[in-house]
């Protein structure tokens, strides 16, 4: 990965693409894999080392042995789902949602909103509308949606 322009390790999606129809698991495992290779780098063992199938987020902390390795992995994976079609229809959505639980960032969210309409999926933009708007600070509301 380290040799790969930037542009190239975040490419967009398509509906054609085999790979679109596993995108979300796809960007989790390769976050996943570069956690696992922090914790050979510092001389631990590879927690993913025996695994035949990598676990949800939501079992990762106590994969790792520390807290905060699913919210991180979430936190990786989340702005890659915002123009993501199949990442927004499937299991990302979910991941979206748990994201800004966890007071993740709002950039870019209220055009997904838009977008997610766009893509013939009003109930999803309705549930993150509202996941928004509940999450703003006093000062925020006030302000309106960026």
């Amino acid at each position: 990965l380290a040799s790969i322009p930037e542009p190239l390790i975040r490419y967009r999606h398509y509906d054609e693409q085999v790979s679109s129809r596993h995108a979300t698991e796809q960007q989790i495992g390769a976050a996943i894999a570069k956690l696992a290779y922090y914790e050979r780098l510092a001389g631990r063992p590879d927690p993913t080392e025996d695994l035949e199938r990598l676990p949800g987020t939501e079992s990762l902390d106590a994969l790792f042995g520390r807290e905060g390795v699913g919210r991180e992995v979430r936190a990786q994976v989340a702005p890659g789902l915002l123009y993501s079609k199949a990442g927004l229809r499937d299991h990302g959505f979910e991941l979206l949602l748990r994201y800004l639980s966890e007071g993740g960032s709002h950039s870019g969210m209220w055009r997904t909103v838009v977008r997610l309409v766009r893509f013939g999926e009003p109930a999803r933009a309705a549930r993150l509308a509202l996941r928004l708007a509940s999450s703003l600070t006093p000062s925020a509301q006030a302000a309106g949606p960026a």
